[in-house]
Formats: structure tokens, sequence, C-alpha cells
């Protein structure tokens, strides 16, 4: 007989085991301390595993890494879906729907706000996940520099990767993160393990010749996958010293850098937009409203109000007035009805404005919900 339940401290080394197991079968070798230290590199992960035990054996694993994003002032509380994994020997016994049904009780209980997750889109569908989020990426390359940036001085700044926990730059780093309009809340004892998820390396921005911190950024491979400057002039140089050790790169913009997406549009190569993640709703009125009042706080909204009425939650009108933006249940006719899958799609999609033919809901849509991938699971 199968039990599911969440893990005990005592099993951590067996979902280690686990894991690196079905990983490494599915691709390359994996080592989840090493891959994701902030979680796997430290005692007592155990919470977040939902796990199927027989024979005091476990046999599969879901876990759930609570986060909560700072949006606009407010906040939402979330969690981020991974380490699913089945043992070869039980796959088709149903693991994978029994625990993912824990977590989502879970969530429920602990009153998140969203979830979210990166997996085939299908394969998670079954269990309310949709694709969305914006993911801007910019790519650029030697030429590109040279050409559209013969001004910039790359010699003004210095980027120093971050070696050590000890680094003194991380207190600085912490308060440039925690700085930003729209954030997730990071453990300051693990910031370093953080900014080292899925083998990246985290970089010191530091003015030359004081060395004072201007900034930082984080690197997957020669790719930049966060940034955060003191000054958004910095750009330019610091993306130009990159480029002298990496003929070409990409740099994902985040909701709300709206200077920085107009400054790399006049300079990159080109760019692609997709979906970030696969999201599930559980609190569609907290979540409306902490997106509509963060793109209103970058991008003022035109007034205007739309009743929307999602399945399982209700008739919800969207107002948008005076500048400031509001979300409450209502008993009015809906202008649309969505399922919650289509309403992920709706909000957050990329493509939402582009297939919009209201001119008010254009003007509104897409919504921001995404997260850094140093946030990710």
């Amino acid at each position: 007989m199968t039990e599911y339940r969440f893990a005990r401290p005592e099993e951590e080394p067996q979902i280690l085991d686990l894991i690196d197991l079905v990983f490494s079968q599915g691709s390359r070798p994996h080592d989840f301390r090493k891959l994701l230290p902030k979680v796997y590199a430290h005692p007592g992960f155990a919470g977040f595993h939902a796990v199927a035990v027989r024979e005091n054996r476990i046999r599969a694993v879901i876990a759930m890494l609570p986060l909560t994003l700072h949006y606009a002032g407010g906040l939402l509380q979330g969690g981020y879906v991974g380490s699913v994994a089945v043992h070869s020997q039980s796959r088709g016994e149903g693991h994978m729907k029994a625990l993912m049904q824990l977590q989502l009780d879970a969530a429920r209980s602990q009153s998140y706000d969203f979830l979210a997750l990166g997996g085939q889109r299908q394969r998670y569908g079954y269990f309310g996940f949709e694709n969305g989020g914006t993911a801007l990426t910019f790519r650029l390359n030697s030429a590109n520099m040279r050409h559209a940036l013969p001004e910039a001085d790359p010699d003004a700044v210095a980027l120093r990767p971050l070696l050590d926990a000890a680094d003194p730059a991380l207190l600085g780093i912490a308060a440039l993160h925690e700085g930003q309009p729209c954030f997730c809340r990071r453990d300051p004892a693990r910031l370093f393990d953080i900014l080292r998820s899925y083998n990246a390396v985290p970089y010191a921005v530091e003015d030359r010749p004081s060395g004072a911190l201007r900034g930082y950024f984080v690197a997957q491979g020669s790719d930049i996958s966060e940034m955060t400057l003191t000054d958004e002039a910095l750009c330019a140089p610091v993306l130009k010293a990159w480029g002298r050790n990496h003929a070409g790169f990409s740099l994902r913009v985040w909701d709300g850098q709206t200077e920085r997406g107009a400054f790399l549009r006049s300079v990159a190569e080109g760019y692609t937009l997709a979906d970030a993640e696969m999201l599930r709703v559980l609190h569609w009125p907290r979540v409306l409203l902490a997106a509509l009042k963060f793109k209103n706080s970058y991008q003022p909204l035109p007034e205007g109000r739309k009743v929307i009425a999602i399945e399982g939650c209700g008739a919800l009108c969207l107002l948008v007035k005076a500048g400031e933006a509001a979300v409450f249940p209502t008993g009015e006719a809906p202008d649309l009805t969505l399922t919650e899958q289509q309403a992920i799609s709706f909000f957050f999609s990329p493509l939402s404005a582009f297939l919009q033919a209201d001119p008010l809901l254009a003007a509104w849509l897409p919504l921001p919900l995404s997260l850094l991938t140093a946030d990710q699971f």
C-alpha cells in the first residue's frame, strides 16, 4: 500500500537520491545540491516535498517552494512547483496525480495566491496550469556593441564574480534587489546560493576606480538572466564590458523595466517574446488587483471598467479610474466568461493584447506576473 504525505527530515537523503537518479536518467547527470544549493545544500528541505512511500521507500516526489512576491507595494504569496520525479519502476501508478493534489490542497490551506512551474504544457494542464507571464529577451552581439554603443566606456565599471557567501557586496545587492518595484523576497542568509541557482554566476558591478557597488547581474553561461543597476545609464558600459569576452549573449528584461527595454530595442540585434512559465491562480481578486496596480504604476492605463467572470470565482469588476486600479466581486452580467485556464492566457500571456479586439483590454493587457530565474524552483 502506498502512503501519500509530506516528507520527514530523516528522508532528505532519499529525496536527493531519487531526484538525482530520475533527472539524470532523463537527460544529463544531475546533482541537485550543486544545481539548487538554495534548497538542497542545506538541511530542512523535507517539508517542501510531498512523497509517495511504499515499503519504507520513496517512490515519487513533488516539491513546492514557498515564495513571497512584493508587487507594487502589496504582497502575493505563491509557490513554485519543482523536483517532480517518479521512480522508473513506479510510473503509471497514479503517484503524480495524488502528490499534485496534496500540494494543491496545502497551497489552498495556506492561502496561497498563485502557483508557478516549468514543464510540458499539456502534462500540467491536467492540474489547472497554463502558460503565462512575459519573458522578453534581447539578443546582442559584438557588432551591436561596436556600432550602436561607440561612446560607452567599458572601463568605467568593473565586473567582479562573487565567489563565496562572505562577499561584502551581497549586502548591497540585497538592498538593490529589494529596492525594485517588484521583487521576490530572498533569505539574506542564502542569497549567494539563490543567485547561483541553475549553475549561474553572480557578478558585482563596481565603479572604477572607487570600487563602489553600482549594481549586480546574474549570468548563466554568456547570458544575463537578471540585472539591477543604481542608474540605467550604466547599462551601456556594463553590456560593453561583458561583450568584451562574449561575442553573443542575451539579456532578460523584466516586468516594469520599460526604460531598459526601450534602450535595448534601439541597440540589440533582435528579441524574443515568450511565455515565462506555467501559472495557476488560486485567488483571482488579489492577483488581478496586484498585477493591475503594478502595471498602472509604470504604464498608466486608460480609464474604464470590465466585468469578467472566471469559472470557480464568479464575476469580477476590473476598474481603472482617476489613476487608481481596483478589482472587486460584482453581481453584474459579465462582458466575458472564461475558464480558469483561459483566464490565465487572457490576462497574462504576452500575446493577449495582440489577440484582443477590445481597445480597452488591448491597452490593459497583458498583466505582469512572472518570476526571475533565481527565484524559480
